[in-house]
């Protein structure tokens, strides 16, 4: 599609009226260009998210963060951070 907003209404629509919810979960969330937004729109979705819709929500983060750990292990950045130590 050629205009995002639109693109993100119609993945939002398939998300909430459960047609193919995870994949329209995923795209939309990877449709999101910043972290901000990114972690607003989580946190947003999830808290309107129905009960009986929560698990595949779930799945769907499961899926973002293994890519996001896949891209880190690629560009070579540490998957753990340092502790403080006391």
């Amino acid at each position: 599609m050629d205009v995002p907003e639109e693109a993100q209404k119609i993945l939002l629509q398939g998300w909430e009226e459960n047609k193919d919810a995870f994949n329209c979960l995923n795209n939309y969330f990877v449709n999101i260009n910043t972290i901000q937004d990114l972690n607003h729109t989580i946190q947003d979705l999830y808290a309107k998210t129905p009960s009986d819709k929560k698990l595949i929500y779930l799945e769907a983060m499961k899926h973002e963060f293994k890519k996001i750990q896949n891209y880190r292990k690629q560009q070579g950045i540490s998957l753990t951070r340092s502790l403080p130590k006391t």
